[in-house]
């Protein structure tokens, strides 16, 4: 358990950092944390978590759709799967507090590159990484709090 966490952290760590400072999120590193991920909770047995999983994807996919300023990379979508697992393995509630924890801190910078920041943070500028990882790390400590 305790290394699964500090392998989280660190994958969560270097995607971030990736997607920071080149705005891209290389496969290899998405890949690796869905198929961990997934095979964590295929061996558990949780099929909730598997549909989080396959949820957030979808949702990532699909907001493109309903709008393009919702779109997302593909990197993004597949880092959403291992969010999605990883935040309902912690609580069946997880995903949703994830999702709702990621959308605040994203909309948090956004605010804050446009009117208090210089406009560093744009929507053409702006990384997803950052705010879907703070999300992750809210539900799972939520998840560790409320059992």
């Amino acid at each position: 358990m305790v290394v699964g966490g500090i392998a989280l952290v660190v994958w969560a760590g270097v995607v971030v950092w990736c997607d920071v400072t080149t705005r891209h999120i290389p496969n290899a590193l998405s890949v690796v944390g869905a198929t961990a991920s997934v095979a964590v909770a295929f061996v558990k047995g949780d099929y909730a978590a598997l549909a989080a999983g396959a949820a957030w994807w979808l949702w990532a996919v699909c907001a493109g759709l309903l709008h393009p300023r919702a779109r997302a990379g593909g990197a993004d979508a597949k880092v959403g799967i291992t969010i999605g697992v990883v935040s309902t393995l912690a609580h069946p509630a997880g995903a949703f507090v994830a999702l709702g924890a990621a959308g605040m801190c994203h909309a948090l910078a956004q605010g804050w590159g446009r009117w208090g920041g210089g406009g560093v943070a744009t929507k053409e500028t702006m990384p997803h990484a950052p705010a879907m990882m703070a999300g992750l790390a809210t539900a799972t400590a939520w998840g560790q709090l409320v059992g």
